[in-house]
């Protein structure tokens, strides 16, 4: 019996970095004014590569075409900072993620 809760213990000891490992990847990211969202895996959430990009017609204004605003964390303000990137009616965006999860 001994044996038993001792094996147990050690074997929580050892992987309690393992299960616990997660929460500490995880991130909330504020949606608007007032709601957010965990991501459990946090910035590996976003894509790492852009493949393509096509705009649409009509076109976005030139400022809101800087398609490398897509990848990684979300770092938008406010419409007046071109921190985005707009698509125009119809165009399309084509992102790759790079980064493994084990």
């Amino acid at each position: 019996m001994v044996r038993s809760v001792l094996l147990l213990f050690i074997m929580l000891f050892v992987s309690e970095g393992f299960l616990f490992a997660q929460k500490a990847t995880g991130k909330r990211y504020r949606i608007d004014r007032y709601e957010s969202i965990y991501l459990p895996l946090g910035k590996i959430s976003f894509a790492d590569k852009l493949v393509e990009y096509n705009v649409g017609s009509p076109a976005p204004i030139h400022k809101y075409r800087d398609s490398v605003q897509c990848l990684h964390e979300p770092n938008y303000k406010n419409y007046q900072t071109p921190n985005f990137v707009s698509l125009g009616c119809g165009g399309s965006l084509t992102v790759e993620f790079t980064t493994m999860v084990l």
